[in-house]
């Protein structure tokens, strides 16, 4: 049987009556391998090249289709999404003075600016440091502000904020940080309070409880990869802007199943149905 299975040229009808199978099992084998490396070729390999960090299944989302024909693609190309292992660094602690409630708590985040969060890591650039500075809102996940400088001091956080309040037509209930010296810092509380928004701070020693821009800024050096390719500070810096505006606008966040501008006018318009809703009962 294995003899005349081989043979070339044996129909198909053949082939199956003697091995019990389908016809359609025949054709499978035959048909599936080149769909699927034509489909790899044309729509999976382009995202996973634009974006290593992708796994199957967030590249499924974004064609819309099924991540089981994502992942068998990837495995038969031997490719998976890239990963790092991550190394925190030593946050700069404020000596003397004491930590603000961790107000985040107890808060159900469900819209917009009810709460953003801010951090900021560094880089090194033509052998010298330089510090980014993020503020991104919870709920949504957008980076809302953020500020390059060589120095830091308060001033890098003090513009991220100033970015997002500028962009923003409503500033948020709550801004939560770690304990740095910069975000306890009396120039910054008074900035926060002169626009009616409550300071809130993760436990020193906890820096999980400000994971989400922990992350964000750890995800973000990955991708952007090596900084300096760039010959130019100006180059670099309008490369820096072009990331943010993609991870806002394109990037699928994996907890939104969506880029975090697409959650934004999905909330937005959620909440803009509820409130029509209540003023027309």
């Amino acid at each position: 049987m294995i003899f005349f299975l081989s043979a070339e040229g044996l129909p198909i009808a053949v082939k199956a009556r003697l091995s019990g199978l389908s016809r359609s099992r025949f054709y499978y084998d035959r048909i599936q391998p080149k769909k699927d490396e034509t489909f790899w070729e044309k729509e999976v390999r382009p995202i996973h090249e634009a974006h290593p960090f992708y796994g199957y299944k967030r590249i499924a989302k974004q064609l819309g289709v099924s991540h089981k024909r994502v992942y068998r693609c990837m495995r038969a190309n031997g490719v998976r999404a890239k990963t790092t292992r991550r190394r925190r660094g030593k946050n700069q602690y404020s000596k003397g003075k004491p930590s603000l409630p961790n107000l985040m708590k107890d808060v159900s985040i469900d819209h917009p600016n009810q709460v953003w969060a801010g951090d900021f890591t560094h880089f090194v650039w033509k052998r010298r440091i330089y510090y980014l500075a993020a503020v991104m809102d919870i709920c949504t996940r957008q980076i809302v502000g953020w500020h390059v400088s060589p120095c830091h001091n308060v001033d890098l956080v003090m513009e991220a904020l100033k970015m997002a309040l500028g962009k923003r037509s409503k500033a948020p209930m709550i801004f939560h940080s770690d304990h740095g010296s910069e975000y306890i810092s009396d120039d910054y509380i008074a900035q926060l309070k002169a626009h009616g928004i409550a300071p809130s701070n993760a436990a020193k020693g906890k820096p999980w409880q400000n994971g989400f821009v922990e992350s964000w800024n750890y995800r973000f050096k990955e991708e952007f990869g090596d900084p300096n390719r760039f010959h130019r500070f100006d180059a670099l810096f309008q490369e820096m802007c072009s990331k943010v505006k993609e991870y806002n606008n394109n990037r699928i966040h994996s907890a939104l199943k969506m880029s975090p501008d697409a959650f934004h006018l999905e909330k937005t318009l959620e909440l803009e149905a509820t409130r029509a809703t209540q003023e027309a009962a």
